[in-house]
């Protein structure tokens, strides 16, 4: 692709591919590789940490878990368990305000406006404030350009 080296290119495919779209009036990209990449990263320790499964888990159907004493279940666990951890370090970390914001841009995926909706921000500040949480992110996650 001919968009491979830009925001847009890098991220099409994952939870960040929405963000990576957006555009400033001047044409440059709304927010930088290093953004999105701990925006991807926390999303991925999100789904690791199996709290999207729980947020979307159909209680009624029988889970059809293997034996307790499986090595991959317990492999399994701890990584979900490292996950949470590293999740909830890094949202300590930025702060409650930051994580807001983070928590509904990067895990639920709400768009903007939503966001604004949520936080009772003015209209168009969304981007601004989820820029600010994404660098706050980037730098808990201790994440550098290179």
């Amino acid at each position: 692709s001919q968009h491979r080296d830009t925001p847009e290119g890098v991220f099409a495919d994952g939870p960040m591919a929405r963000l990576a779209r957006l555009r400033e009036p001047d044409g440059a990209p709304s927010f930088t590789a290093l953004q999105l990449t701990a925006g991807e990263r926390l999303h991925a320790d999100w789904l690791a940490s199996g709290a999207a499964r729980i947020a979307t888990s159909d209680w009624m159907r029988p889970s059809g878990a293997p034996a307790a004493g499986d090595r991959g279940v317990q492999a399994r666990a701890a990584a979900r368990i490292d996950a949470s951890r590293r999740l909830r370090r890094v949202l300590d970390q930025v702060g409650p305000a930051h994580a807001q914001i983070l928590e509904a841009a990067c895990l639920r995926l709400a768009p903007l406006a939503a966001l604004e909706r949520a936080l009772a921000a003015p209209r168009g500040t969304g981007k601004a404030r989820l820029r600010e949480a994404l660098q706050a992110l980037a730098a808990a996650m201790g994440l550098t350009l290179r």
